[in-house]
Formats: C-alpha cells, sequence, structure tokens
C-alpha cells in the first residue's frame, strides 16, 4: 500500500495513525492530502516529534481557510492514551486547547458514522445523540470522543466537534451546539506544545496546499536585547539576547508598532518564542 494510501485510510475511518514503522521512507512528512480546504500530514521523521509526544505517532490536520490547526498524537491501538492540541497558527495571541482520548475524522467519515458508527477496539460505536448534527463547513476541522453513554447495548459513543474561527478567534464547539473553554487559564499547560508547534510549523502551509515556506533569520545587532512576552514595554522578561545571536522571524503583524515575535534555540536545543523590538535586529534574510 503507498503512503498515500495509508494516509487515505487513516483519514477515513478515524481510527488514529499508520504505526511508526511506516516512516521508512526519506521523506520528514507526508505530502498534504486536501479537502475542502482542510489538509492533512502525517509525521514520519522521529526527530521531529518532540515532548509532549516522544513515543506516539503524530498527525497534524490544518484549515487552509483560516489558522486552525490540530496535533493529533497517538498510540497504536490505544485510542484512549490519544492527545491533541488546537490552536490557531496565524495568531499566537488566540486561545489554544487540549483534548484527551479523541480522535481526527473528515466529513465523509463523519456522515458515514451517522449510520454505521465509529470501528472501535471491538465493535463499531455509535455517534452520540445531539440535537442537531451538521456536516462541517468548508475549511472547518472536525474530531470526536470517545464519551459515556446510557445503554447497555453501546457502553460509550462519540462525541464530534467542530474547530473553526476566524483572524481574531478559534472556537471548538460541540455537536450539541455548546462552545468549549480555552487553555487560557492553564497558560503553562499549552506551553508544554510549544516546542512541538515549533518544529512542526516549517512543515504546515499557512496558505493553499504546496511547499512550505522557508524561514527567515536575523540577526541581533544591540548589545543586550531584552525580550518580552508580549509587544508591550511593560511585558518584560528576565530574558535577553546578545549580539551575534541568530534569531527566526516567526509574527512581523506587529512590526508596524515596532514589534516582531522571534524564536530563538538555546545550546541545549530549547526553543524560546518572545518579543523583540525590531531596533534591535539586523536584515532579515531566508
Amino acid at each position: 500500500m503507498s503512503r498515500a494510501s495509508r494516509l487515505r485510510l487513516v483519514l477515513a475511518v478515524g481510527v488514529g495513525l499508520v504505526c511508526a514503522c511506516a516512516a521508512v521512507a526519506d521523506d520528514a512528512v507526508s505530502a498534504p492530502e486536501c479537502s475542502a480546504k482542510v489538509c492533512a500530514i502525517n509525521v514520519y521523521a522521529k526527530n521531529l516529534v518532540t515532548e509532549p509526544c516522544v513515543g506516539y505517532s503524530v498527525l497534524v490536520v490544518y484549515s487552509t481557510a483560516n489558522g486552525a490547526t490540530l496535533i493529533q498524537c497517538s498510540k497504536f491501538q490505544e485510542p484512549e492514551a490519544n492527545r491533541l492540541f488546537v490552536y490557531d497558527r496565524l495568531n499566537r495571541e488566540v486561545k489554544s486547547f487540549e483534548f484527551d482520548a479523541g480522535r481526527s475524522i473528515t466529513a465523509e467519515a463523519l456522515a458515514t458514522a451517522e449510520t454505521e458508527g465509529i470501528p472501535d477496539k471491538f465493535a463499531s460505536r455509535p455517534l452520540c445523540a445531539a440535537k442537531h448534527r451538521e456536516a462541517p463547513h468548508e475549511g472547518e476541522l472536525v474530531f470526536i470522543e470517545k464519551r459515556p453513554n446510557n445503554s447497555e447495548d453501546n457502553p460509550y459513543c462519540y462525541r464530534a466537534y467542530y474547530v473553526g474561527g476566524d483572524a481574531n478567534s478559534l472556537r471548538v464547539r460541540s455537536d450539541e451546539g455548546s462552545e468549549l473553554s480555552s487553555l487560557r487559564a492553564r497558560e503553562t499547560k499549552a506551553q508544554e506544545w510549544t516546542k512541538l508547534k515549533a518544529t512542526l510549523a516549517r512543515y504546515i502551509d499557512a496558505g493553499q496546499a504546496g511547499p512550505a515556506k522557508q524561514a527567515r533569520t536575523a540577526p541581533v545587532i544591540a548589545d543586550k536585547a531584552a525580550l518580552f512576552r508580549s509587544p508591550d514595554a511593560a511585558a518584560t522578561s528576565q530574558m535577553y539576547l546578545v549580539k551575534g545571536d541568530r534569531v527566526e522571524i516567526v509574527d512581523e503583524s506587529k512590526s508596524a508598532s515596532g514589534w516582531v515575535l522571534v524564536r530563538y534555540v538555546t545550546k541545549s536545543g530549547k526553543n524560546i518564542e518572545r518579543w523583540i523590538q525590531m531596533r534591535d535586529l539586523g536584515t532579515a534574510e531566508n
């Protein structure tokens, strides 16, 4: 079976990822499989899988209509061990979400599940009862999560969730119509995903499916350049860079007011993302 066929099978049945033994190809990730402005890639290279997903297989699903992005970390035949992180790759100030035991699913597989259920370890399980379940909108991500069900024949069912938004917000709603709370109140939890997000960012196309954009870097030209938690002079941190350090440009949306978000990799391999004043940087290069 070809790599593309394996990915189609994963997305069609929504039961998890191809086992790590499939990563025998030279490609770091699979080519994007896209439909209705939603694309998915499997991560093959083990060195790309960082905490909190070391030892897991990784799938990334993203919208080309907006910044909605989902990272799914799975263990073969252990869907209850899955971890899902949902965030906006285009706006780091938008709230993020985390879920346990969830799995991404395509719109086609969701429609099939209405009558055939979701494949499970021992038998297919139905979707949970919903007042009004609809097909996802174009560019909207969908995932499912196992929930207890008040039925002897089907002790579990699957609740469907829709991920969408715009330039200023990211929303996750259930097929019951309710919106879910984000991780903003648990900021340290969201920080666990920072390195994995940064590692995979170059393989996620922010526009239409195609080659990933090459990272732009710039040198620090100030003798001591302070780093800030947000693009605000009052949001100081104890971190700083020195002249000659080189950073990757992450976000230039605040450049008009003199700020840019950068990523710096320490000698130990730790990724640090902070805001810096543009006057402290030299000319950016590809």
